[in-house]
């Protein structure tokens, strides 16, 4: 399970948990045990994984979600747009989305399963299955594929933005770019 989707689900777990444990009837060292891991968990759950939630929260609504914006309001409407993480720019942009992560894709998971993400984008090997006229690129610099050449397209900046943390693993900020592929001349 990928950290981030665990900071969500975390509360979750330890509420169901807290009723749980007041439903039992134990002996009270392993009740008194286990309330402590549970009060340590509601600690660690408020003091870190809360904040690391809204701070990726915020960050990737102003982002993404401009990102989406940005595509629903001046793209057509059947614009195809090859993305790695596909939820928030998906949904705000109404757009066709070509998963570059293979979570929805059999034909881009099963490259996956034989070589890396980075090579799958730099020769533009997803490009074996579908042609689209946008790309989001998630990487440490903003624009740092601007003008270069992807299969036959040349890469064109156009919007960019900063998400603080991608998780409880991946505390550092990344930047998402939003591409145009302009087709190169022959």
């Amino acid at each position: 399970m990928v950290s981030r989707y665990l900071e969500i689900l975390l509360p979750i777990l330890l509420f169901v948990s807290c009723r749980g444990l007041a439903s039992m009837h134990w002996q009270s060292p392993a009740r008194a045990a286990v309330s402590a891991q549970l009060v340590l968990a509601l600690c660690l759950s408020a003091l870190w994984v809360a904040p690391s939630v809204r701070a990726y929260s915020s960050s990737a609504q102003r982002t993404l979600g401009r990102i989406g914006d940005w595509l629903r309001k001046n793209t057509e409407a059947d614009a195809l747009v090859a993305i790695y993480d596909i939820g928030l720019v998906g949904y705000r942009s109404q757009r066709t989305i070509l998963d570059r992560g293979g979570l929805v894709h059999p034909g881009i998971n099963r490259l996956r399963d034989k070589v890396d993400d980075e090579l799958i984008l730099r020769p533009g090997l997803f490009l074996r299955f579908a042609n689209p006229q946008w790309l989001v690129d998630r990487r440490d610099a903003p624009r740092a594929l601007d003008a270069q050449t992807l299969g036959d397209f040349r890469l064109e900046a156009v919007l960019d933005g900063e998400v603080s943390k991608l998780g409880l693993t991946r505390p550092e900020p990344v930047s998402y770019t939003l591409y145009r592929l302009v087709p190169r001349p022959d």
